[in-house]
């Protein structure tokens, strides 16, 4: 499985940069064996679309509360 990342135009360490690459290698990993494992693909979406939905939301709390 490709995984495809969209890379920022502002500058990151080295860091960040080789842990975003190990967290897109262990996702396709693990969206791979999952779907191996017959897990339906609706449901992987499901699944990801929450956990993003989730994190935006963290996000924007935390961004909310730097403005009052």
């Amino acid at each position: 499985m490709t995984v495809s990342r969209i890379y920022s135009s502002k500058p990151v360490s080295q860091e960040v940069n080789d842990a975003l690459n190990s967290m897109c290698e262990e996702l396709g990993s693990a969206i791979s064996k999952a779907k191996d494992a017959g897990v339906p693909q609706g449901l992987l979406v499901a699944i990801l679309s929450g956990l993003w939905h989730e994190e935006t939301a963290r996000m924007l709390a935390i961004r909310d509360a730097d403005h009052d």
